[in-house]
């Protein structure tokens, strides 16, 4: 008979106390395990509400995005975008007659979300080269943040070639594909500046890509508009940090773009799977937001989610149009039954 006092059952049993120790080093290998390879394609963050802070128009709670602390550079000076902002009587009036003055309006979340009053990044060909131009509207602050940034990339360098972008976001928002995310305008895919005469999805290298223009970007991004973060490709970050030390930016700047501020928001600058190709920029877009969470508050039951609000909005601005297209069928209808009068009356004589 087996002693189960001195057999070998005891030792395959652990105690409560020990198995937390298990799991905690479990836990944590797994960590390890996550952070070196990243998140795969199908569970990218690009495609995931992040968790830094943000805007989540959703749950009607906003959270302020931390400012970079050196805003000002004696390297990129971009304007910094001004979107007017509606006090509480002009949004109640727009809200009732004319939604389309509410401005730009980001319902929901980037992954679950529309676009109401967009607007369309224009393909001029100088600056821009949109690969998709129907699916390249974003909110009213996304789309100056890019314009802003874009030209002081061409400020410091003349000579430079049009930026490829990929998808923003459909007209009214919603499901894109082949993205999760890109839903209510504040996604911009867009592409490196190359050395080279590489085009759009390329894979950046250390042979082809232009650091001086792509960091300049990046970081007239940040000045210009804020973003919550820019997903590239980690084999390209120690390129465009080590430029940026090389050229004189503050330490202060660089750490904010590259290492943090953390716990509370993460870099800007953050590695996807997948970004050796292009850069994917998330806009904070806050006005945008905030109109999306105004106009929840006020339309009730009615706007409890994204897609209900933007076919609230959607209905408020067809009343004018339905009555001109109804006045314009009982004008046709008049006319046609004087004319079958007429007729009529004719007959008899």
């Amino acid at each position: 008979m087996v002693n189960l006092e001195r057999g070998i059952l005891p030792r395959l049993i652990i105690s409560p106390s020990r198995w937390f120790v298990v799991a905690g080093v479990a836990v944590s290998l797994f960590g390890v395990a996550w952070a070196t390879v990243g998140p795969s394609d199908e569970t990218r963050n690009d495609d995931a509400q992040p968790q830094a802070a943000g805007f989540i128009a959703e749950s009607h709670v906003v959270v302020e995005t931390p400012v970079a602390p050196v805003r000002e550079s004696r390297l990129t000076s971009p304007s910094r975008i001004a979107v007017p902002r509606l006090d509480d009587e002009a949004f109640d009036a727009a809200m009732k007659d004319n939604p389309d003055a509410l401005g730009a309006v980001a319902a929901g979340r980037p992954n679950r979300g529309f676009l109401y009053n967009g607007v369309q990044l224009v393909n001029d060909g100088v600056r821009f080269r949109l690969e998709e131009p129907e699916n390249s509207y974003g909110t009213a602050e996304t789309i100056a943040g890019l314009n802003a940034a874009v030209d002081e990339v061409h400020r410091l360098f003349p000579d430079t070639k049009p930026l490829s972008v990929g998808h923003i976001s459909r007209a009214g928002g919603g499901w894109l594909r082949p993205h999760k995310s890109h839903q209510n305008g504040r996604d911009v895919d867009i592409g490196f500046y190359y050395k080279d005469d590489s085009k759009w999805y390329r894979p950046a290298t250390a042979d082809n890509l232009d650091v001086e223009r792509t960091w300049a970007l990046i970081s007239a991004l940040e000045r210009s508009a804020g973003v919550e973060y820019v997903f590239v490709d980690r084999s390209l970050h120690a390129m465009l940090r080590e430029h940026a030390e090389s050229i004189g930016e503050s330490r202060e700047f660089v750490e904010y773009m590259f290492d943090g501020p953390m716990p509370v928001r993460g870099p800007t600058i953050r590695h996807a799977r997948g970004h050796l190709t292009h850069l994917h920029v998330r806009f904070a877009a806050p006005i945008a937001v905030e109109n999306a969470q105004r106009a929840a508050r006020r339309a009730g039951k009615a706007g409890r989610n994204s897609g209900q609000l933007v076919q609230l909005l959607n209905q408020k601005k067809q009343p004018r149009k339905t009555k001109a297209a109804k006045h314009a069928r009982l004008g046709s209808r008049a006319a046609s039954r004087t004319a079958q009068q007429r007729r009529a009356g004719a007959r008899a004589l």
